[in-house]
């Protein structure tokens, strides 16, 4: 199938932006076209245009590459490494590192930048994924740093650098600057751009950023620090008592009231379970639809796109970003049958995390009044995450997502999308894709990072389990999360907050108790969803007597849900259960979250009931009933 790239403008809004940890200020930008049919569908790639929408925002950061991904030590600094080099030398620097002969001298006066042992790359590379492009159940060993590197990447010296060495604090030296701004204040919230005072020397915040003191957090873009020193200052600064940068949250009159969602966006009871299930690979990988008709769209763009006129364009001086197509080989002018199976099946893993929400998670181009709210009387919008390797934001970030916080339900959100997910931080392989994606989108729809109070930014996970906004390259089970696990820095309730953001949970679809059981009806097998975890699902069965098993399973790839099965007779009494214990295969699957009941009975009327369950403490090696939900199917035999 061949690739095309559409176009993709915004209109106007403010915000800030959340990049694999790192947030940025947003302002107004221009507008933007009218939405086609699906890129994929185009017959030559670059031969049609077609719009996108971009989101609003409120800031994070700029989203982490796998665990094992760690830059490689760094020896000498580029301005001495480069001393007397002749031209063709500077070119070859350059050309490694996909940047300028120009831009190359910029950072050589930057004695701070480093280049690995063997004078290469002014920036090591970091390690791929443990994952093989294209291989969902590819194995990834928790904690284990020294991973292979797949070798259509390892060999990419065209990959976006990252800032090499410690991530350390390490002020730029800088001579005497005239500091008119005000003085450094804890309370005040900072996003890219913005300066602050703070012990005679002036401060720049690279993202967003409050409470984190300029003297201790601060170190050169890539170090993944919040501010830079811009060197001490040579005049007196003004009051501390400076009113904070008014950027970053946009007017109160730009997003909607929060407390009670549109009554509009709430199905009715009938509503049909998500279709979140790998689809076959006859399947049009570019017509896939989770929850067709829904008032929220939840794009994954895989077919590239020119990106104009948004706060990304402005914030990076980049008028126009060109963003290629996702490909797994060298050939970016169609998609083979294993990368259009990756798509199939990183859409699924994604839908499955969205499942309990009133969202349709798509392949298909939406047109612009889909995803674009006009007002906070406009019901239906959604947001944008584009899948590419190309990354505009910083020769130096070594992220693997960006995208802006709590923008996805403003009016006039197009400004800050897409959001998006990087190949080259983490590689082409489903799993890590499909984290990046459904992190960043959780960005749009509200979510902070889930981190540690001993200062780590992405909670990595333990046991089988990884918090969403953490980093979950290498745990099977993710969840969306409160903060339950031991030393959590976040305990925002996810569920609650992208509910406040236009994220309406749907309506149950079978009843709770064997007074409002549903009937199974003659089917072999039936759907569901649990949707939160007070919900259980209810099924009345009826039997002339013996043995009746049911087997209980969740979404084919990468379930959200852990399932406890129970059979129970007419007053309500169990009268047998299973709630198998879930445990790691691999980086990519968990054993032990389905469940097969079985009970020999007497002629009558009975009930099974499906719940989402936890395991284990989820303060050490575990995780609570909060994120396991899902779709599930119910079979009898």
């Amino acid at each position: 199938m061949t690739r095309s790239m559409k176009i993709f403008a915004a209109c106007t809004l403010s915000g800030a932006l959340l990049a694999g940890g790192i947030a940025f200020a947003a302002q107004p930008g221009a507008d933007h076209a009218d939405s086609a049919s699906p890129r994929a569908a185009q017959a030559s790639a670059d031969s049609e245009a077609t719009s996108r929408p971009t989101p609003s925002v409120r800031p994070e950061g700029a989203d982490p590459l796998p665990e094992t991904q760690v830059p490689i030590d760094a020896k000498y600094s580029l301005a001495s490494a480069l001393e007397g080099a002749d031209d063709g030398e500077l070119a070859r620097v350059a050309a490694a590192n996909d940047i300028t002969v120009e831009h190359l001298a910029e950072i050589a006066a930057d004695e701070t930048s480093r280049i690995d042992d063997e004078d290469r790359l002014f920036y090591a590379e970091p390690s791929a994924p443990d994952e093989v492009a294209g291989d969902s159940e590819a194995s990834v060993e928790a904690g284990d740093a020294s991973v292979a590197t797949p070798a259509d990447e390892a060999t990419d010296d065209s990959a976006a650098p990252v800032a090499a060495g410690s991530t350390e604090s390490t002020a730029v030296e800088a001579a005497s600057v005239t500091c008119t701004v005000a003085e450094w204040s804890a309370t005040a919230t900072y996003v890219g751009g913005d300066k602050a005072v703070r012990s005679g020397h002036l401060y720049l915040a690279n993202w967003w950023t409050k409470g984190q003191d300029p003297l201790t957090y601060n170190g050169v873009i890539g170090t993944g620090k919040p501010w830079t020193d811009q060197g001490e200052c040579s005049t007196t600064t003004p009051p501390t008592t400076a009113t904070p940068p008014t950027t970053t949250t946009p007017p109160a009159t730009t997003k909607p009231p929060t407390t009670t969602p549109p009554t509009t966006t709430t199905p009715p009871t009938t509503t049909t379970p998500p279709t979140t299930t790998a689809p076959p690979s006859t399947t049009d990988a570019f017509k896939l639809h989770s929850r067709a008709g829904s008032n929220r769209t939840l794009y994954i763009d895989f077919t590239g796109a020119i990106v104009t006129g948004t706060q990304w364009n402005t914030s990076y001086s980049t008028p126009t970003i060109t963003a290629d197509a996702y490909s797994v080989d060298s050939n970016k002018s169609s998609f083979s049958a294993a990368e259009l199976q990756n798509i199939r099946d990183i859409w699924a893993r994604v839908a499955e995390d969205y499942a309990w929400m009133d969202v349709d998670v798509t392949t298909e181009e939406p047109a612009r009044a889909t995803l674009e709210r006009t007002s906070t009387s406009d019901n239906v919008y959604g947001t944008t995450v584009v899948v590419s390797d190309t990354n505009f934001y910083s020769i130096s970030c070594s992220c693997g997502g960006l995208a802006y916080v709590g923008t996805i339900d403003n009016v006039n959100n197009l400004q800050y999308q897409p959001a998006w997910a990087y190949t080259k931080g983490v590689g082409t392989g489903v799993k890590n894709l499909a984290e990046v994606i459904a992190h960043e989108a959780g960005h749009n729809f509200g979510l902070s990072h889930d981190g540690t109070t001993a200062g780590v930014t992405y909670f990595p996970g333990h046991g089988a389990w990884a918090p969403i906004m953490g980093t979950s390259y290498t745990r099977p089970i993710t969840h969306w999360s409160e903060g339950e696990y031991s030393g959590a820095n976040n305990t925002q309730d996810d569920f609650a907050v992208m509910g406040a953001n236009g994220g309406v949970a749907v309506a149950d679809e079978a009843g709770d108790t064997t007074s409002a059981a549903k009937a199974f009806g003659s089917a072999s097998s039936v759907k569901g969803l649990i949707t939160t975890r007070t919900d259980v699902d209810v099924y009345s069965f009826t039997t002339t007597g013996g043995q009746v098993t049911f087997d209980a399973a969740p979404a084919a790839q990468s379930p959200d849900l852990d399932i406890k099965l129970d059979i129970l007779n007419a007053s309500g009494t169990v009268v047998a259960t299973a709630n198998p214990a879930s445990a790691q295969v691999n980086s990519s699957v968990a054993s032990g979250l389905d469940a097969s009941v079985t009970a020999s009975l007497a002629a009558g009327t009975y009930y099974v009931r499906i719940d989402g369950v936890g395991q284990g403490s989820a303060a050490s090696g575990g995780y609570s009933d909060y994120g396991s939900v899902g779709q599930y199917t119910i079979t009898r035999r």
